[in-house]
Formats: C-alpha cells, structure tokens, sequence
C-alpha cells in the first residue's frame, strides 16, 4: 500500500490509514490536512517523496475539484 521509507512523515500514531492520503495509481504517496479559515479552505500536503510534473497537476484538479464541492476557495500550502 505504501514505501517504508516515508515512516517519519507520518502522523503520531505512525498509521496512514487515519490520516488523509493522497492515492495515485493505487498506491499511498501522502498525507494531507485541510484548516477553514475566512471562506476559504488551506490544504496542506505531505508527500511522501516529491511528485512528478503529471502528479502535481493532478493533485491541483483534485484539490480544485474539492473546494468546487465545498463551494470555498482553495488555498494549497
């Protein structure tokens, strides 16, 4: 489900899986949080190592497609 390697980016109770992740192709390349402040919506990420090109456009459509549904802009951190 996800690399080893990326242990020390994970929550204090060291499981992905309570967290928010970032899933591309089937596998866990992330974590992220989001915070309301002022009509707005900030979504902080945490890869677990740094997305191509292709991943990172991608990431922006989900994150946009998001804050179309919560009806907020979207401010990525």
């Amino acid at each position: 489900m996800y690399d080893a390697q990326p242990i020390e980016k994970l929550d204090a109770r060291d499981n992905v899986l309570f967290n928010y992740t970032i899933v591309i192709d089937g596998k866990v390349v992330g974590t992220w949080k989001r915070t309301f402040k002022k009509g707005a919506v900030f979504i902080e990420f945490t890869p677990f190592a740094p997305f191509t090109l292709a991943e990172m456009d991608a990431f922006n459509v989900a994150v946009h497609r998001y804050g179309e549904f919560l009806g907020m802009a979207v401010i990525l951190l």
